[in-house]
C-alpha cells in the first residue's frame, strides 16, 4: 500500500495527491466535491468547497469532515429547496450531511431507516426504498413510508 492509501484509512482527508495512489488503491478511492450545474446558483462558487476524499464505506465520517471544513458557506445554503449540494454527490453522502448538520437525525438499519427532522417530524422507511427511491421516500400513500 501506498504512503497515501494508508493516510486514507484513518479517516477522511482535505489534501490528497491521487496521483500518488496505484491503480487498485484509486478504485477504493471516493470523494465529496461540489460541482456547479446550470440549474442550480443559489450560492457561492462551488469552487470555495473543500473536497474531501475518502475510502468506500466512510461516507458518514467524510460528511462529517465535509461539514466541519465548509460550514461557514453551509450556512448560506438553502436546504429546503434543490440545492447545489443535493445535485453534487450522491443521496447517501447528501443525507449523511444533512444528519452532521443537524438537519436530519439518521438511524439506518438492515431493513428500516428511522428519520427524525428538528420540527420532530419522524419517518419510517424501508431501507431499499431509501436507498433505490431518494425522491420517492418521503410520501405516505405508499406501503413503504409512515410518517409520525
Amino acid at each position: 500500500m501506498t504512503e497515501v492509501y494508508d493516510l486514507l484509512t484513518t479517516g477522511p482527508q482535505t489534501q490528497v495527491d491521487v496521483s500518488r495512489l496505484n491503480f487498485e488503491e484509486r478504485q477504493d478511492l471516493c470523494r465529496i466535491a461540489v460541482t456547479r450545474t446550470s440549474n442550480v446558483s443559489n450560492i457561492g462558487e462551488s469552487s470555495d468547497f473543500s473536497t474531501i476524499y475518502y475510502l468506500d464505506g466512510d461516507e458518514r465520517q467524510a460528511a462529517a469532515v465535509f461539514v466541519d471544513e465548509n460550514r461557514e458557506l453551509l450556512a448560506d445554503v438553502d436546504f429546503s429547496k434543490k440545492n447545489i449540494l443535493q445535485t453534487s454527490m450522491p443521496g447517501s453522502v447528501y443525507d449523511w450531511i444533512l444528519h452532521a448538520l443537524g438537519k436530519r437525525e439518521l438511524e439506518k438499519y438492515e431493513t428500516v431507516v428511522l428519520e427524525e427532522r428538528p420540527d420532530e417530524t419522524r419517518w419510517v422507511i424501508d431501507r431499499q426504498k431509501y436507498d433505490e427511491s431518494p425522491n420517492r421516500r418521503y410520501t405516505v400513500r405508499e406501503q413503504h413510508s409512515a410518517r409520525k
